[in-house]
């Protein structure tokens, strides 16, 4: 297995594993995206299930010293004054692309680090971007579901700043909205556009990359309840045009042969086996 970071700053790995392994691989990365599935991210792949995999292991760590120990630190260079040319990089100096690093203090955990001359100096305590008390509130107006038109998420939302922080935006409930994480990504990534004023109920523009405004569809759908009623009248074409029998093949129910089968054995006339023979469905054995 090797991991490295490629030139355009996306994260790659290769591996090659015994027969065995990749099998117990293939079958957590089945497990991981059906628990996505689940919780409504209905277009996870590959990807999204091993980074869901990763977060589990995270997760799972119960000693506070090791889960400190592996904690994902980034470091952001605030040394400059041009909010444009601030960068983000890991513990081992890779960088992470700017938009990716918006969307990490969006909505995340940062522990300040002051630096003087490029050597830290003091570590500030851990504190939450946005406050515990501002997301209730937010969760409550947004009725804990995603903002986005036709988009019906309600776990693992996360509070995005309409105005970010690093460009004078405010933690404010006007300028925060809940999102679900994969619209999220997609509008640091520059595939959605949000604009307004989060607190009015109509305040919220959304656009796609190209520009064009998204808005809800409306629909609602009534779930059935039972089967489809029987039709009413037997069913004639719009344009008068008939149905070719000869092309369809209706295939009654095992029971419908066996009975009659049956009766073609009781009955003396028709005991030749050509007879049954024609009466034997595709594929019936």
């Amino acid at each position: 297995m090797s991991l490295w970071q490629d030139d355009d700053g996306s994260f790659r790995l290769s591996g090659r594993l015994d027969a065995d392994a990749g099998m117990i691989v293939h079958a957590a990365l089945d497990e991981a995206r059906d628990r996505l599935f689940q919780r409504g991210d209905f277009g996870a792949g590959l990807a999204e299930a091993l980074v869901e995999m990763a977060q589990a292991s995270l997760d799972s760590v119960a000693d506070p010293a090791r889960r400190s120990r592996f904690r994902v630190n980034l470091f952001i260079n605030t040394d400059t004054s041009n909010s444009d040319e601030r960068d983000m990089a890991d513990a081992a100096g890779w960088n992470v692309p700017d938009a990716i690093r918006r969307y990490l203090t969006c909505n995340g955990t940062v522990t300040p680090v002051f630096l003087e001359n490029g050597l830290p100096v003091s570590v500030g305590r851990s504190q939450y971007v946005v406050p515990a008390r501002t997301r209730t509130v937010i969760e409550h107006r947004d009725h804990g579901a995603c903002r986005v038109p036709g988009c019906d998420a309600t776990l693992g939302l996360e509070v995005h700043h309409l105005i970010h922080w690093e460009h004078g935006g405010g933690t404010d409930t006007d300028n925060l909205l809940l999102v679900c994480s994969k619209h999220h990504r997609m509008h640091h990534r520059g595939r959605l556009d949000i604009t307004g004023n989060a607190d009015q109920p109509d305040g919220l523009e959304f656009r796609n990359q190209h520009g064009r405004i998204i808005t809800a569809s409306g629909a609602a759908p009534t779930l059935p309840t039972g089967p489809p009623p029987k039709p009413a009248a037997v069913y004639s074409h719009p344009d008068g045009g008939r149905m070719d029998t000869g092309q369809i093949y209706f295939n009654p129910p095992r029971t419908y042969y066996d009975d009659l089968r049956q009766r073609m054995r009781t009955d003396t006339g028709y005991s030749n086996s050509k007879y049954l023979a024609k009466i034997q469905p595709p594929g019936l054995r």
